[in-house]
C-alpha cells in the first residue's frame, strides 16, 4: 500500500494503518519540522521542486564523483541489495559542499528530505519513510554532534521500508569517524580542496571589471614576491569562492564587481 499522508498547517504527516487520505508526496524538496507542543511531532513541509541558485554556479570538480554516485545507486545489482547508500562531503566552510549536495540532489530526481537537527524520534521517522528518496543533512557535525547514536540509528537501513541515499555535508570528519566503513551507512567521501583552475579563471573573468588584469590579480592574492631565483612562493590555496570573494574585496575593492557573500 502506498504510502499515506495528512497535511497539517502547512506540513505533511504521515498516517499510520487504514485511512481515507488522499495526500501522496510525489517528487520535490522537503523539510523536516518538529510542530508543537514539545517538538514531539515531526512532519514534512514543501519548500521547492528542486533546488535552485540565485547566483552562477562554478564548476566545483564533482563530475567523476557524481557519476560514480548515480550508477552505484542506479545499478540493478545494489537495488536489489535494498540497502541505504551513504556519502560525505567534506572540506572547509564556503568550499561548495551544500552547493554540490542540491547540484547531485537534482540529479537523482528523487524526493529530497532535508533534516535541520537532531530531534527525538527523528531515526524512527526517517526509517518509516515507504518511498526512495535523498535525505539530505547540511553540516552534519554541528546538527548531530551530541546524538551520534541517532545518527547510526537512522543511517544503518535495518528497520528501512524504503532504501534511502543520505549525503553529509561535514566541515571535518571527526563526527562521521564514527559511522564510516560500516555497512549501509556510508561508502563514499568526496574531500574539496581547491578550486579547479578552470573555476578559478571563470569567476575571475566574471568578477573583475578589468578580466585583463587577471593574471596580476591571481600572483598578489596567492603568490609571495619572487625568491631570489625569481620563483613565486605560493602563500595560500583557494578553496571556495568565498574565499576568492573576500581576496579580491580586500586587495582590489576597485576591480570587484561580484556579488557579497
Amino acid at each position: 500500500m502506498t504510502q499515506k499522508w495528512i497535511y497539517e498547517n502547512g506540513l505533511y504527516f504521515p498516517v499510520k494503518g487504514e485511512t481515507t487520505s488522499e495526500n501522496i508526496l510525489g517528487k520535490g524538496v522537503f523539510k523536516l519540522e518538529a510542530s508543537s507542543p514539545n517538538f514531539s511531532r515531526i512532519g514534512l513541509r514543501r519548500i521547492a521542486d528542486e533546488s535552485t541558485f540565485d547566483f552562477k554556479v562554478y564548476d566545483l570538480g564533482c563530475e567523476d564523483f557524481f557519476k560514480l554516485v548515480q550508477d552505484k545507486w542506479n545499478s540493478p545489482s545494489f537495488r536489489e541489495t535494498g540497502k541505504n547508500l551513504g556519502i560525505v562531503l567534506n572540506g572547509l566552510k564556503g568550499a561548495g559542499k551544500t552547493i554540490a549536495a542540491k547540484l547531485l540532489s537534482n540529479r537523482l530526481g528523487l524526493p529530497v528530505l532535508v533534516v535541520p537537527t537532531a530531534w527525538a524520534g527523528i531515526e524512527s521517522f526517517i526509517q518509516s519513510i515507504d518511498f526512495e528518496c535523498v535525505v539530505l543533512i547540511d553540516q552534519t557535525d554541528r546538527s548531530f554532534c551530541h546524538d551520534e547514536e541517532a545518527l547510526l540509528s537512522m543511517t544503518d537501513g535495518v528497520y528501512n521500508k524504503k532504501r534511502k541515499l543520505f549525503i553529509l555535508t561535514t566541515n571535518s570528519l571527526n563526527l562521521i569517524d564514527v559511522i564510516v566503513g560500516r555497512p549501509g551507512r556510508i561508502r563514499y567521501i568526496k574531500e574539496f580542496g581547491n578550486l579547479p583552475e578552470k573555476t578559478i579563471y571563470e569567476f575571475l573573468d566574471d568578477n573583475l571589471k578589468d578580466p585583463s588584469m587577471r593574471k596580476t590579480v591571481l600572483r598578489t592574492i596567492i603568490l609571495e614576491e619572487p625568491d631570489e631565483n625569481g620563483f613565486f612562493i605560493k602563500k595560500r590555496d583557494l578553496g571556495s569562492e568565498e574565499t576568492l570573494c573576500v581576496l579580491l574585496r580586500s586587495y582590489y575593492p576597485s576591480l570587484y564587481k561580484g556579488r557579497l557573500v
